[in-house]
């Protein structure tokens, strides 16, 4: 029963983008109905396919970036120094805010020259909504990807000291191969919640990159064409269909092997050594 529920209205969208809006109107499926009319208008019309790349680029950023900056934070956390907690708690912020509170912050901060920002005014300007996208991955990425440091087996960088490993080769060559899964499970869940952001990106996006949420929104506004609500359908559709690749491609049966793989080839030169 859970299955039906679940998978039904999902079975519904995609019928229903192969539509038009008249028969969406009406709720009543017409085989007869059927055209591809409104997924060549998404792939063949620049104004209509332009969101998806600005929102993939944003996210796979913004998710990229976070990643590496909570990896270095988890670092420092996990060695335990006097900067620790201090640091934990900075990073966890943006937990207490709702995102629009956080955007209307960056609105009202960084709308003068700041010397954070070398006296750039970023307001208005195409980076500071991947501030914004940065800014609330951060926690949820942080507990995360501290779980993954914390379950490391601290034998594992303490016979690679013994073999005389530097830190940094440590960190890159016995660490980070263990804890990479976990990465990539994280990257891919970022990527996904930020591919149809609305509520941070309405208020930081630039007017000449808008950002898929924001686009979908007006497709669904009263004054806009009639025909955009099957474009809406197709947009869910896509947005399915990019989410299920990013998903595979990080928990898929391949980046499994390739990870055990480099794990055991980890394990064979620490041996050798």
């Amino acid at each position: 029963v859970l299955f039906l529920i679940y998978v039904v209205p999902v079975v519904l969208i995609i019928l229903f983008s192969f539509t038009d809006s008249a028969t969406i109107a009406s709720r009543k499926l017409d085989f007869s109905k059927f055209t591809l009319k409104n997924y060549v208008s998404v792939f063949t019309n620049e104004s209509a396919y332009r969101p998806f790349l600005v929102s993939i680029l944003y996210s796979a950023l913004a998710s990229l970036a976070v990643a590496v900056i909570v990896i270095l934070a988890c670092r420092i956390i996990q060695k335990k120094s006097r900067f620790s907690v201090p640091l934990e708690y900075c990073l966890l912020i943006p937990w207490l805010l709702p995102p629009t509170l956080i955007a209307m912050g960056l609105i009202t901060t960084y709308n003068v020259p700041s010397p954070l920002m070398c006296g750039i005014v970023l307001t208005g300007t195409a980076f500071i909504m991947f501030l914004g996208y940065l800014i609330i991955k951060i926690p949820f990425t942080l507990r995360m990807t501290k779980a993954a440091f914390f379950a490391l087996d601290d034998s594992l960088e303490d016979a690679a000291r013994n073999l005389g490993a530097k830190p940094v080769y440590t960190f890159f060559r016995v660490l980070l191969p263990v804890i990479m899964p976990t990465i990539l499970a994280i990257f891919a869940l970022n990527f996904n919640s930020l591919l149809g952001d609305y509520d941070l990106s309405v208020f930081l996006y630039h007017p000449l990159n808008q950002p898929l949420g924001v686009y979908i929104k007006s497709l669904t506004d009263s004054q806009t064409n009639a025909d955009n609500t099957a474009l809406t359908f197709v947009y869910a559709v896509l947005m399915m269909i990019i989410s299920g690749i990013v998903l595979y491609l990080v928990y898929g049966r391949g980046n499994y092997d390739k990870t055990e793989k480099s794990s055991h080839s980890l394990t064979g030169f620490i041996h050798k050594k």
